[in-house]
């Protein structure tokens, strides 16, 4: 059994085009990984979170419809990122999947007690690994 923490901390400089919107300087990542083997097979559970991307401030113009509004940046762009990864490993194959959402609620989505947009964030993949 192994377990892995990361905390780090990112500065980021302005975009060179002067542009008012720019990323926020600080940012920040938190990690948990939890990996488990048994009889020759791993599980892996992995947890990410980052911080907002862009300074908070901004807003959308006129009265977009829900659609557009959560098909934009809006809210993924001002908000911090939760990326879950789940797989197993066996031998040099491994299989995995991967969801990434925005916490918190979001009163526009179809359930707005949780962050759901139109275009959710799933990987799902196979990998196998050779030997150098």
């Amino acid at each position: 059994m192994t377990v892995h923490g990361l905390v780090a901390v990112s500065r980021f400089s302005n975009l060179a085009a002067p542009t008012l919107m720019q990323p926020k300087p600080w940012h920040f990542t938190g990690e948990v990984s939890f990996e488990l083997e048994i009889g020759g097979t791993t599980l892996i559970i992995e947890d990410r979170v980052l911080s907002p991307l862009l300074q908070p401030g901004w807003s959308r113009t006129g009265t977009p419809d829900d659609d557009a509004l959560l098909s934009s940046g809006l809210y993924a762009d001002f908000r911090a990122h939760n990326q879950i990864s789940f797989g197993l490993r066996y031998g040099r194959f491994t299989t995995f999947f991967s969801e990434d959402f925005t916490p918190g609620s979001n009163p526009h989505s179809v359930l707005g007690w949780v962050y759901m947009s139109n275009a959710p964030d799933v990987v799902v993949g196979l990998a196998f690994t050779q030997p150098l």
